[in-house]
């Protein structure tokens, strides 16, 4: 895959200027169109009208029609670049503490725009409905905010508008939107892939020391500089790692916002982000210092096990996923050995 990296790196190297989400709607009585956007990002959704007018009288030849029941995710151009030969699948939506990896998207010369359609049951679309943190990433060259705030409110007008006039053109309405027709619109929107991300499978038994969390707490306010830093939550994830019995902690700090304006990106990740990936540092309670390891992934959590046990499980870059027994997966499981962490696959 060929991308233009002097190009992408510019346009990701800062967030989007923050702008509400907005909607809007149409219905000419041809064709009927309704779009949920913000700087970065829209979901745009279309179709015939249940008006059934003529194009011919309403003047509208040229429409923007989805898949029934579907929006098209609309990447923002700029922030993705135009030269990767399409069809792409270098796009990742991050959203509602996870991440979706668009389907193979194509290059739409008439709209000018990157397109797919992904169906509004999606969990991409769910997600996004969340709010809380969005923000978009290129295989291997990191991630840019984009504006949340107003996002519910504007996709489900959108979603709302849609899917009724799609419903009343006479396209039975899927089981997973409370209708009773085929859940696979025609053609069938690829679904959007979820990508490992920083959230936990479940809460882990137990509460780690005060010194550990302090350790933690001291170390995100050391790298911050005082300020008052912000924490997605999950950014603390707990299990018993080094299997003593006690929890300890994972801190992943592509979770941690220094909230600092004089820090590159307002200081996300305290600086330890680099292109595509951020460190977590591991505070294990066996050790006198807390053993301040570094790990790094695209996205880092504990694996609970059986045992009571907890294993790392790090996202991995879209190139390394080829190196694993199970590329598909893209994770990397490690297990403390005592003095470091073993690779288990």
């Amino acid at each position: 895959m060929t991308i233009r990296i002097a190009l992408a790196v510019w346009v990701l190297a800062a967030p989007v200027a923050a702008q509400d989400w907005q909607v809007s709607t149409s219905d000419d009585g041809s064709f009927f169109y309704a779009n949920a956007r913000t700087a970065g990002l829209a979901l745009e959704c279309g179709g015939q009208s249940p008006q059934r007018l003529s194009p011919a009288v309403t003047g509208n030849v040229e429409p923007l029609v989805t898949p029934p029941y579907a929006f098209f995710v609309v990447p923002d151009a700029t922030l993705v670049g135009t030269t990767t030969p399409p069809p792409r699948s270098d796009v990742v939506i991050h959203a509602a503490q996870q991440a979706f990896r668009l389907p193979a998207l194509n290059y739409n010369e008439f709209f000018s725009s990157w397109m797919q359609p992904v169906a509004m049951y999606d969990p991409l679309i769910t997600a996004l409905r969340r709010e809380g943190r969005f923000a978009i990433s290129v295989d291997s060259l990191g991630q840019v905010d984009i504006p949340s705030s107003g996002a519910r409110a504007a996709i489900e007008a959108a979603f709302e508008f849609c899917a009724s006039r799609t419903a009343a053109f006479g396209h039975p309405v899927p089981p997973e939107l409370g209708g009773s027709g085929s859940s696979a619109p025609t053609p069938a929107p690829a679904p959007a892939e979820p990508v490992p991300q920083a959230s936990a499978p479940g809460p882990a038994p137990g509460e780690p020391s005060e010194r550990l969390k302090a350790m933690v707490a001291a170390d995100i306010a050391a790298t911050c500089g005082g300020t008052n830093p912000k924490v997605e939550p999950g950014y603390m994830q707990v299990g018993d790692i080094d299997a003593d019995g006690q929890p300890d902690i994972l801190m992943y700090w592509g979770d941690v916002n220094c909230n600092n304006p004089s820090m590159p990106m307002n200081g996300y990740g305290g600086g330890f982000c680099g292109a595509s990936q951020c460190s977590g540092n591991v505070y294990l309670s066996s050790q006198p210092d807390a053993f301040r390891d570094a790990v790094l992934g695209q996205g880092a959590a504990l694996a609970l096990r059986a045992d009571g046990g907890a294993d790392l499980a790090m996202g991995m870059s879209l190139a390394e996923c080829s190196t694993l027994p199970q590329p598909n997966d893209c994770t990397r499981l490690m297990r403390w050995n005592g003095r470091d962490f073993d690779a288990l696959n």
